[in-house]
C-alpha cells in the first residue's frame, strides 16, 4: 500500500509529464532521509561472505568511527585474494590484499 503523500506526488508528477523523474526523486529523498536520520549505507566487498560476528564487529567499529548508524551490505568479489574493501558514502577504505600487493610491487619497481 502506497501512503497518501506518495500517491499525491506520483499524481502531480504524472499530470505534469514528469513521472519519468520519479526514480531520481525517490533516490534523492532516500539520501536526504538517511542524512536527516544520520544513517550511512556501507558496502563491504570481500572474497567470501563475512560471518555474523565479523559483520557485527565491523558495524560497531564503523558506527563508532563515523558517528552514524551503519546499514551494512555485503558484496562478493571472487577476484579479491583476501581482505575487504569498505565504501561508506564517498569514503573508500581499501584493505584488500590485492591493493597491498600492488603497492608493494610499485615500491619495488621504484627502487
Amino acid at each position: 500500500m502506497i501512503d497518501e503523500p506518495v500517491q499525491n506526488l506520483i499524481k502531480v508528477m504524472s499530470e505534469n509529464g514528469r513521472l519519468s523523474l520519479f526514480g531520481d526523486v525517490y533516490q534523492l529523498f532516500c539520501e536526504l532521509k538517511d542524512e536527516y536520520e544520520r544513517v550511512v549505507p556501507v558496502t563491504v566487498t570481500a572474497s567470501e561472505p563475512l560471518s555474523e560476528q565479523q559483520v557485527m564487529s565491523l558495524t560497531a567499529a564503523l558506527e563508532k568511527k563515523l558517528e552514524r548508524k551503519v546499514e551494512l551490505e555485503q558484496e562478493l568479489d571472487t577476484t579479491l585474494v583476501g581482505g575487504i574493501v569498505i565504501k561508506a558514502g564517498e569514503t573508500i577504505i581499501d584493505g584488500s590484499l590485492n591493493t597491498s600487493i600492488e603497492r608493494l610491487a610499485s615500491q619495488l619497481r621504484a627502487r
